[in-house]
């Protein structure tokens, strides 16, 4: 054999035919599958169990401190890395905190402890620092923990009638002690099935439904800012950079002012796909619109903060900011902050007041520890002086 031919080998054509045929039927078997089966849609309003796989990933190459921003402001996580943090506190909640507890207020206080020190070794906070960020951290990880028991009870409890099946397919990754409680001890208590019944009712009786996904309100809000503030930086630019009149300037200030946050996020969180709103939705939006009129209309301009125009069009409801998540900051009914929140900022002013106390007392004691110093000196320079004049009055006598 020629050694042109070396690593070549000839096919038979009969089995060249038939293989071309076995991948043309493999391939309309595939179209065909792909074309008939529809896309199965997502079970349930919250995003599918996360192992943050990815993210152990990144640990393994980058183990230092995640920067992250908790806003007093918002009261949840934002940013780049938001996503990052909400996937890992879901596994470490997973990891740390025992099913067999009937609320979050009931969890061990070492299991809290425990997963509080993990998430602030593993996150800086420093650019948000202030009390509000344990009550973040609250509110994050007790919502993850409550959804993750309801994932649970909607793949194993809900589906079936008897429970020692319910009790035989226990997962493997949880104690079968704690997967008892829950089937005999929580979930199918009567006062607890009851509250369940409810609690679908309300579900399936809303009105208005989300269509931002499993991204919160707050870090929606601040996208929203973050474009605002773009958008404003780059007219400001573009204003420096022609020289424009006066009357040019005086049009691109209203184009920048355009519709409120109030009204953006509200688009941006009700409004479908589609392009459409529920129809409860499109009615709060109208409303939301009138406000927005009557403010321009009576002072020329909107101010009116996001807070100030949710509660104004959806209502006041105490302890709760209705339409911005939870964790948001509550404004009382004369549209102030709530006591909560005052209560936080009396403690972040003690905060400063005690930073500002403890650097006037170090610059106190290194003022007098100066004077010290000058004081010392003098004297040292008045004992040579003393010691010279001596001498020269010793030498003019003799």
């Amino acid at each position: 054999m020629s050694s042109d031919f070396v690593g070549e080998r000839t096919m038979n054509p009969e089995t060249q035919s038939s293989l071309s045929q076995l991948e043309s039927n493999n391939s309309n078997h595939l179209v065909e599958s792909t074309t008939q089966q529809p896309k199965k849609k997502r079970q349930g309003p919250f995003r599918g169990p996360s192992r943050a796989l990815k993210y152990k990933k990144l640990r393994s190459v980058q183990p230092g401190k995640v920067k992250v921003r908790i806003p007093a402001a918002l009261g949840a996580i934002v940013g780049d890395r938001a996503n990052q943090f909400v996937a890992e506190c879901a596994d470490w909640v997973k990891e740390i905190c025992p099913l067999n507890v009937t609320s979050w207020n009931d969890m061990p206080e070492e299991a809290t402890d425990r997963l509080y020190s993990r998430i602030k070794a593993k996150y800086d906070f420093s650019e948000a620092d202030g009390t509000h960020i344990d009550k973040a951290l609250r509110i994050q990880c007790s919502t993850l923990y409550r959804h993750r028991r309801e994932r649970l009870k909607a793949a194993y409890f809900s589906k079936s009638r008897n429970l020692k099946e319910v009790e035989r397919a226990c997962p493997a990754t949880i104690d079968l002690a704690q997967w008892r409680w829950l089937i005999y001890s929580y979930w199918n208590l009567p006062k607890q099935r009851e509250r369940s019944e409810k609690n679908r009712a309300n579900a399936l009786s809303k009105k208005i439904r989300s269509a931002c996904g499993a991204k919160s309100i707050a870090r929606t809000i601040y996208e929203l800012e973050l474009e605002a503030e773009a958008g404003s930086n780059e007219r400001e630019e573009e204003n420096e950079a022609t020289n424009a009149s006066s009357s040019n300037a005086t049009t691109s200030t209203t184009q920048a002012n355009g519709d409120p946050m109030y009204l953006k996020l509200w688009e941006k969180t009700k409004r479908h796909k589609n392009g459409k709103f529920d129809d409860e939705a499109e009615i709060k939006y109208n409303e939301f619109k009138k406000l927005h009129e009557k403010e321009v209309g009576e002072t020329g301009a909107d101010n009116v903060s996001v807070d100030v125009a949710y509660e104004k069009v959806l209502g006041y409801r105490s302890g709760y900011a209705r339409g911005l998540g939870k964790g948001h900051p509550v404004l009382s009914k004369d549209e102030k902050k709530g006591r909560a929140e005052l209560e936080v900022t009396v403690v972040q002013l003690q905060n400063e007041n005690n930073t500002m106390r403890a650097e006037f007392e170090h610059h106190k004691a290194e003022t007098l520890r100066k004077e010290n110093e000058a004081k010392k000196k003098q004297e040292e320079l008045e004992q040579k002086l003393k010691l010279i004049m001596e001498k020269i009055g010793l030498e003019s006598l003799t």
